[in-house]
């Protein structure tokens, strides 16, 4: 559905983010997971997963980060409730 100029733009982005000479390959593709996870992306959540276990990513490092995702999501719910009853 996605125009083809609109198409390549994305993935030309997409691919410098992935490619990035900032973090390590592992630290990037945890925080794909992670992001995934915090906005319920089943399909970018299943394709981190895979790549994140092809590349040696463990199962305690991939822990920590849903850890951090709960985390922050039930802080999340909790400062908004707060500010829903005005505390």
């Amino acid at each position: 559905m996605l125009p083809e100029p609109q198409k390549q733009a994305f993935q030309t982005f997409s691919g410098i983010v992935r490619q990035n000479d900032i973090l390590e390959p592992k630290t990037t593709r945890l925080i794909y997971l992670a992001v995934s996870m915090a906005v319920g992306c089943y399909p970018w959540m299943n394709h981190c997963l895979s790549d994140a276990k092809e590349n040696q990513v463990t199962d305690q490092e991939i822990g920590a980060a849903q850890s951090i995702v709960m985390a922050v999501l039930a802080g999340s719910v909790d400062a908004r409730f707060k500010d829903a009853v005005g505390q």
